[in-house]
């Protein structure tokens, strides 16, 4: 990683993804490298299951999400194309 620490695991090592979740939250929402920050209302870091197969990682909030502090809500569900 660029910025921040390195998460060093080796195969024997079992991660407490909750706790890592959680670490990682703490960090971004004291994160002030950008000024990004100053005009956020809420961070919206995510919800759900830390143990999930997959994680669907958005590109940016969108008015709603910041007002309303949750991911995926409002606009910003509207399907994509790749």
């Amino acid at each position: 990683m660029k910025h921040g620490k390195e998460l060093n695991i080796n195969k024997q090592e079992k991660i407490n993804m909750g706790q890592t979740m959680e670490q990682l939250r703490e960090e971004m929402e004291q994160c002030r490298k950008c000024d990004l920050w100053q005009s956020r209302n809420h961070l919206i870091f995510g919800e759900g299951n830390h143990h999930a197969p997959i994680f669907i990682i958005g590109e940016a909030p969108v008015r709603d999400e910041d007002r309303v502090g949750r991911p995926f809500i409002g606009r910003s569900i509207t399907p994509r194309r790749c």
